[in-house]
């Protein structure tokens, strides 16, 4: 997305094209304007995937949310797909707390969902550092963190292990968590912040061109692997093979 997190990449011998989020060009011009009554809080919660599990303190967590003012109120906490049919489900649903979700990542209707979720509530908010909250600042919604991670119980941290890209990540959470603070709501701040996080948008015929050099430069048997690839992928997200 931007030069900073490209270095990573570059490190493990990658040859990057710096293009900005795919979310900054979903995300309509002027959104809060067009988005009517609004209210509460969208929470973020860290999760896991269908192989990488989590578990927290979840009752404490919705403790935590549930004990902030009323002009954060009500909550509606947005899952992640992996998150449906868990503990940490359940405890919501026998709470009564409202949950929705933007669908899986691959979704081409994700950004959308997302959009349109967000865009229903005042306040974002998740307990660790996380793409969401730069896409809420990035629409304008005043975002913090709160609450405890929850923790990986069968793998180690994939982003945070010793070597890789540990240094980029860790110097990044921390000014993540110096902007997205409860006792300092600053949403213009946090939407620039966003911004050079986000990185910038480039036109249609520069990312056209970016693709088809990186295309051409692959070997034979790169392209067939690629291809199957992206067309097990389009099976999957429309006939669910």
């Amino acid at each position: 997305w931007n030069s900073e997190s490209a270095r990573g990449f570059d490190r493990e011998g990658y040859n990057v094209f710096i293009g900005g989020a795919p979310f900054i060009y979903a995300a309509p011009k002027n959104v809060l304007d067009r988005a009517g009554a609004r209210c509460g809080t969208i929470v973020f919660p860290l999760h896991g995937t269908s192989d990488i599990k989590m578990e927290g303190d979840y009752d404490a967590y919705v403790d935590e949310l549930q004990a902030l003012p009323s002009e954060f109120q009500p909550l509606t906490f947005c899952l992640h797909p992996s998150t449906f049919g868990t503990r940490f489900d359940d405890i919501l649903r026998a709470r009564g707390c409202a949950i929705t979700s933007n669908g899986s990542p691959q979704s081409p209707n994700y950004l959308k969902r997302f959009i349109q979720n967000s865009m229903r509530c005042r306040y974002a908010t998740a307990n660790e550092p996380s793409t969401a909250l730069l896409y809420t600042a990035f629409l304008g919604l005043p975002s913090f963190l709160l609450g405890q991670a929850f923790r990986y119980f069968n793998v180690s941290d994939p982003y945070t292990a010793p070597g890789r890209c540990a240094p980029i990540v860790n110097a990044t959470n921390q000014r993540f968590e110096r902007t997205f603070r409860l006792d300092r709501l600053d949403a213009a701040a946090q939407r620039d912040y966003a911004l050079g996080e986000l990185g910038e948008m480039v036109s249609r015929a520069e990312v056209r061109r970016q693709f088809w050099a990186g295309y051409r430069s692959l070997r034979p048997q790169e392209v067939v692997r690629s291809t199957g690839w992206r067309l097990r992928k389009r099976l999957k997200l429309r006939y669910g093979l």
